[in-house]
C-alpha cells in the first residue's frame, strides 16, 4: 500500500487540477509507487499513476526550489534530451506530455526499466551494465553535440579554490576539513596536465547519477535532468561514474593516482565512445567531483543515515587514493 504523506498528498492535488485541462479524468488513476529526492537543495517527489487498464504515467512534483524559471529550464532540458534521442534505437528519454509551471510539476510517459542503482544492488559483475550506461550518455552526447574547444580548467581550480577560502574563513564548514583542504590543494597542479588540449561541449544532464538511469532489456532511458546547459562531456561522465565508485566499486582495486577501479572505467568506456577516457574533461573533472561529493556531504554525520556516514568513509579511502 502506497504511504501517504502532506508531500504526496500535495502532489495528487495537483494532478486533479491539471489533468482535466488535458482531456485526462484525475479519479481514473490510482497512486502505486512513490520516489523520493530530498536534500540541502532539492525537494521532489514522483509517482506513479495507474489507470483501471493498467497503463501507467509519471508525475513529477517539485517542492524545491521554488523558482519557476528554475523549472522551465529543466522541462526544457528534459525535452531537448528527448527530440535529440527519440529515434535512438537503444537510448532515449520518456516524453513530456503536458505541465504546469505554476504548479511545478510534469507528467511523463511511464517506460519500464530498473535504476542503474537497482540493477546493480542485484549483481556482482557489473561490467555489461556499466558499458550500457555509457552508451546511453554516448548517444545524449553525441546527439547534442554544441562544439569542440579547448579545455580551460582553471573555473573548476577557481571552484575549489573558493571552497577552500569559504572554510578558511568560518564561512563554510564541511566534515574533515582539514585533510580537505590539504587534498585541494592537489587540484592547482593537476590541472596543468590538461590545459591546451581539446574536449568536446554537448548538452549536460544536469544530475547524472545512478537513480537517474533506467535500464531496460533492449533500451535504456535517461530521467529526472537538470537546468538547461552545455558543458564538457567530462562533467556527466564525472558525477556518474563517481556516483557509482563511491557506492558499489571495489575500492581495493583502485590503483594509486585513480578514482575508479581501471575494470569498471574500461567496462564503462566500452559503451561510451564519443571521446576516450583519455579526454581532458573526464581526467581532470574525476578528481574535482571526488572533492564536489565530500564538500556536499551533511557534516554532521551522526544525525544522519548510515548511507551517508559509509559513502563519507568510502569517499575519504578513495582520496587517499587518487591524491598522491
Amino acid at each position: 500500500m502506497l504511504t501517504r504523506d502532506k508531500k504526496v498528498d500535495g502532489a495528487l492535488e495537483a494532478w486533479r487540477i491539471m489533468a482535466p485541462k488535458e482531456g485526462f479524468d484525475p479519479y481514473a488513476y490510482t497512486p502505486v509507487r512513490t520516489w523520493r529526492k530530498q536534500d540541502r537543495r532539492r525537494d521532489h517527489i514522483v509517482l506513479q499513476l495507474k489507470d483501471q487498464t493498467g497503463k501507467s504515467i509519471i508525475l513529477k512534483k517539485l517542492y524545491r526550489p521554488t523558482d519557476q524559471d528554475a523549472f522551465v529550464n529543466t522541462v526544457k532540458n528534459h525535452h531537448r534530451a528527448h527530440n535529440a534521442l527519440r529515434d535512438h534505437e537503444t537510448a532515449q528519454v520518456p516524453s513530456i506530455l503536458f505541465q504546469d509551471d505554476q504548479q511545478l510539476v510534469y507528467i511523463t510517459e511511464f517506460v519500464q526499466g530498473t535504476t542503474f542503482f537497482g540493477v546493480c544492488e542485484q549483481i556482482e559483475d557489473r561490467t555489461a551494465i556499466l558499458a550500457k550506461a555509457g552508451a546511453w550518455m554516448s548517444a545524449f552526447h553525441q546527439a547534442t553535440e554544441e562544439q569542440r574547444r579547448i579545455y580551460q580548467p582553471k573555473f573548476m581550480v577557481n571552484h575549489i579554490n573558493h571552497l577552500v577560502d569559504e572554510m578558511q574563513s568560518g564561512k563554510r564548514r564541511i566534515r574533515a576539513q582539514q585533510q580537505f583542504i590539504k587534498t585541494a590543494t592537489y587540484i592547482q597542479d593537476f590541472a596543468k596536465n590538461f590545459e591546451g588540449q581539446e574536449s568536446i561541449i554537448s548538452a549536460k544532464h544536469g544530475d547524472m547519477n545512478m537513480r537517474n538511469l533506467l535500464i531496460g532489456s533492449d533500451m535504456s532511458w535517461g530521467i529526472d535532468f537538470g537546468e538547461i546547459s552545455n558543458a564538457p562531456v567530462g562533467f556527466d561522465i564525472a558525477r556518474f561514474l563517481l556516483n557509482y565508485a563511491e557506492t558499489f566499486a571495489d575500492l581495493d582495486d583502485i590503483a594509486p593516482g585513480d578514482v575508479i577501479p581501471k575494470c569498471d572505467l574500461d567496462a564503462f568506456f566500452t559503451g561510451y565512445t564519443f571521446v576516450g577516457q583519455n579526454d581532458p574533461a573526464v581526467q581532470f573533472l574525476l578528481k574535482v567531483q571526488l572533492l564536489l561529493d565530500w564538500n556536499r556531504l551533511p557534516r554532521n554525520l551522526t544525525q544522519t543515515s548510515i548511507a551517508h556516514m559509509v559513502r563519507f568513509k568510502r569517499i575519504q579511502k578513495i582520496a587517499k587514493t587518487a591524491f598522491v
